[in-house]
């Protein structure tokens, strides 16, 4: 019993002073938690490393520091809980309302996290990495050159990740491993010479970008089969959002930033 009600306790911040009938303590926690989650959508936040960081820390202190509280409360309220059906409906509600939020976070928090399964965007991403993704970032401004992007191919299931390399109007073409926009040489650091050996890392033919449209490669070019080389052109409704740093790291130098 002392176990399950514990754990209650950690469900939502204050849920144990309203175990505990403390009513007062419980709205005020609830109210901290969802201002803390609307200042961060509010400023956007949660897409930066600092940001995620910081959120992440409040809101942990919040709920450890509000359920400790109530069992130290519990000791001196014995006897006291009140277990009505109201609050057990209020709990249901708003636990409904924070996982909500958290599960559909890049429509409503503008911001998801990714994990890098596959060795396209090495040595820039390197496989196992977390990362976190700004969704919300091209509804006000447009995509750039060398963004890293997640986005999705018309016509095919699940996500990509890729650079972008080519924009709206851009004529792309690589020449003996060099890469050409618009007729200009890229200098392209993020790719290593051993990554682009294979026949189409090193020659491709002029393609205009249309509008509306990306024109898109992995940095390791011989081991990205899902790119514009193979898939076509990424439509801007199909991007999904770009990735601002990384989350996640067995390298701890490389924590919160991928360039």
């Amino acid at each position: 019993m002392r176990t399950r009600f514990v754990i209650l306790f950690f469900l939502l911040p204050g849920f144990g002073y309203l175990r505990l009938g403390q009513t007062k303590s419980f709205y005020a926690s609830i109210i901290l938690l969802y201002s803390i989650i609307f200042c961060g959508s509010l400023f956007k936040l949660f897409p930066a490393f600092a940001g995620f960081v910081s959120i992440a820390f409040f809101i942990s202190v919040l709920h450890f520091g509000t359920a400790f509280h109530a069992i130290l409360k519990r000791k001196e309220l014995k006897g006291s809980q009140n277990h009505s059906g109201l609050k057990i409906a209020i709990t249901g509600i708003l636990l409904l309302v924070t996982v909500t939020c958290f599960g559909n976070s890049a429509t409503i928090m503008g911001f998801d996290r990714v994990s890098m399964a596959v060795p396209v965007m090495e040595p820039t991403i390197r496989t196992g990495e977390q990362l976190l993704v700004d969704t919300w970032i091209y509804s006000s401004k447009q995509p750039r050159r060398e963004d890293i992007i997640l986005h999705r191919f018309a016509g095919q299931k699940g996500a990509y990740l890729n650079r972008i390399i080519g924009t709206p109007g851009d004529i792309v073409e690589i020449r003996n491993g060099t890469l050409y926009i618009n007729g200009k040489s890229q200098i392209e650091d993020y790719v290593l010479p051993a990554n682009a050996e294979r026949a189409e890392s090193r020659q491709l033919q002029r393609i205009k970008v249309p509008s509306n449209s990306y024109f898109v490669m992995g940095d390791n070019r011989d081991k990205s089969f899902g790119d514009s080389r193979f898939s076509g052109m990424v439509k801007l409704d199909d991007i999904k959002g770009k990735i601002t740093c990384i989350l996640y790291s067995t390298e701890m130098s490389r924590i919160g930033k991928y360039q």
